[in-house]
């Protein structure tokens, strides 16, 4: 039987408490891209507030819009290492650490991008035809980069992996990756707003003071809010990762079907 919901998330929780210091080092890695796209973030905003984003654009911007697919690419990379490690304490396995799964990772970088742009394109392709068939495609192809980074399977293979995984029990799947993600967003959203009350009031008495203009006080005030919720978001990182990946392990350990590689294996 699968896995509920509620079990996952208490898995979840018990798995960041006792990997903390693995947590812990993830989260200061990523720490890294993730203030850096807050500076980002903010300096691809208009000059003025009553110009458009598109109007604001120049040269430099194009190059902000680079360093920010440069930033994406690094936090897919960390990302994939850490779901490596929380996955070998979930199984009780010794991961290798922070720095040697970095490393290692770097070889599975291009087959984790190209199934990332497959399953784009897939669900894409769904919802051009239907926003309905794009549901679907969405949870079939859930799984595809774990099925890269912990079973190595590449390109259309994870795809066809991921969704014999989910096939029989899309619903149930779709609930259990939906109500962990849900349940720890909310938490998330909460201090969020907590922080954005301190720091709106800040942000509305100096533009009223400043005027309309993106003045540099008003994109410290900014930056400032992003960091402090780029590190909230830092701190919720492990659980995000950790759910998916543990409804992963157990669709593996409760399949209804054989997948397709499995069965030439076999």
């Amino acid at each position: 039987m699968i896995i509920s919901a509620s079990e996952i998330i208490r898995r979840s929780i018990a798995l960041y408490r006792d990997n903390w210091h693995l947590c812990l080092t993830y989260m200061g890695i990523m720490a890294v891209p993730y203030i850096l796209s807050s500076f980002i973030e903010v300096y691809m905003l208009p000059d003025n507030l009553e110009q458009s984003i598109a109007e604001s654009y120049s040269g430099g911007s194009v190059w902000l819009v680079l360093a920010a697919i440069v930033l994406g690419i690094a936090e897919l990379w960390i990302s994939l290492a850490f779901t490596r490690g929380l996955a070998a304490r979930y199984l009780n396995n010794q991961p290798l650490g922070a720095k040697a799964e970095l490393s290692s990772g770097l070889a599975t970088m291009p087959a984790a991008i190209l199934v990332v742009i497959l399953t784009v394109l897939a669900i894409l392709s769904g919802v051009i035809l239907l926003v309905i068939p794009g549901i679907i495609f969405s949870i079939w192809f859930a799984f595809s980069t774990h099925a890269v980074i912990l079973d190595n399977k590449k390109g259309t293979q994870a795809l066809s992996y991921s969704k014999q995984l989910v096939r029989g029990r899309w619903g149930a799947v779709l609930w259990r990756l939906l109500a962990p993600a849900l349940a720890f967003m909310a938490v998330l959203l909460v201090l969020q707003a907590f922080i954005g009350m301190i720091y709106g009031s800040v942000l509305v008495n100096t533009l009223l003071g400043q005027g309309n203009s993106m003045s540099g006080t008003i994109q410290f005030n900014l930056i400032g809010l992003n960091i402090l919720a780029a590190i909230i978001s830092l701190v919720f990182l492990p659980l995000f990762t950790a759910a998916p990946t543990i409804l992963y392990l157990e669709l593996k350990r409760t399949p209804l079907f054989t997948p397709p590689a499995e069965a030439a294996q076999a």
